[in-house]
């Protein structure tokens, strides 16, 4: 929007004049629980303050419109914001970014908001926010199966401490096939136990951490136990 005046039209900025600092943006999702997504974060957006024609000491573009989310600052030297969540977030998701300014100027590159899940008692919910896919099933001898898999961890959540291969849908009791997460490893290739030739089975990629689980992808497909037929003869041409 373009503002023509012969006066003076300044811009508002929430930042500490001459000072330098950081500030803590919240967006806070619907009291149902669901995901606003990290875009709820709405960051500061310009106002413009002018005298006259401009009525009032303060005139907000695109009235109702959230000019940002900022719930606390802090300036130099205090590197620390402290904030207590109020109780009507309780049950809520919420995502969390903080941004720096200085003489002015705010930081307009930040990494992603970090995701924060509340219970409705107010403890965090301890939920796992990577993500798996597996690649594919390689048939090996009497049976067995090698699923190789792949794990993209969050920087919100919970980190998994196993990742799990459990079958699903099928023959027989298998037991979960279990590997120790490793934060510095993407991807993970678990043996199946031997399967049932000619049975159709449905297996798991789970990420773990205590009694927390994410189911991460799943898989079907026909066991092949018998392998390729026995040659019965053996004929030599000599070219």
């Amino acid at each position: 929007m373009h503002v023509r005046s012969r006066k003076v039209v300044f811009g508002h900025h929430p930042f500490a004049a001459g000072e330098r600092g950081a500030s803590l943006y919240v967006g806070v999702g619907p009291e149902d629980g669901s995901d606003p997504g990290p875009d709820s974060v709405k960051f500061a957006v310009q106002r413009a303050i002018g005298s006259k024609w401009i009525r009032g000491p303060e005139f907000h573009f695109g009235d109702g419109v959230s000019k940002g989310c900022i719930v606390a600052q802090t300036t130099y030297p205090t590197a620390e914001i402290e904030y207590e969540f109020p109780a009507e977030w309780h049950g809520r998701v919420i995502y969390c970014q903080v941004r720096t300014w200085w003489n002015h100027c705010e930081l307009p590159h930040n990494t992603s908001p970090l995701r924060i899940d509340f219970t409705d008692a107010g403890e965090l919910d301890p939920l796992i926010y990577g993500t798996g896919r597996i690649l594919g099933a390689d048939k090996r001898d009497g049976g067995i199966y090698r699923v190789r898999t792949v794990y993209t961890p969050s920087t919100s959540g919970t980190q998994p401490t196993i990742l799990l291969f459990r079958k699903t849908a099928g023959a027989g009791t298998l037991a979960d096939v279990e590997l120790e997460y490793d934060d510095t490893v993407r991807e993970y290739e678990f043996d199946t136990e031997a399967l049932t030739d000619d049975e159709e089975y449905t297996f798991a990629f789970v990420a773990q951490a205590g009694s927390v689980e994410a189911t991460l992808d799943t898989i079907t497909f026909t066991a092949d136990a018998a392998g390729p037929p026995a040659p019965t003869s053996v004929t030599i041409t000599r070219v």
